[in-house]
């Protein structure tokens, strides 16, 4: 059996409709799912970056800014001037939330 903070499980029960449903659905997938972050995935459905919880489009730019700086990855110097949409789609990256 799976150990869970109390963080995780107060996310659980925030998410769900009604205490009833807070007993139906309890089980580790729906707490699991219920604990996932957004992550941006290449094309292969391989996690490059979990995202923290509360995050906006400059963020996500500057982790994968670093990302690629830290993965000796060949950069054009404009990934800093490019809309967050344009530099995912350079990349080949997707964001799934």
């Amino acid at each position: 059996m799976k150990k869970y903070t109390i963080e995780e499980i107060e996310k659980y029960i925030s998410k769900q409709d009604s205490l009833g449903d807070v007993l139906y659905n309890l089980n580790e997938e729906n707490i699991d799912k219920a604990n996932e972050c957004a992550r941006i995935v290449d094309a292969y459905d391989n996690v490059i970056i979990k995202l923290p919880e509360y995050y906006d489009d400059d963020i996500v730019k500057e982790l994968i800014i670093t990302h690629m700086t830290n993965e000796a990855m060949e950069m054009s110097g404009y990934e800093e001037i490019q809309s967050l949409e344009e530099l995912l789609l350079d990349m080949d990256y997707f964001l799934e939330e």
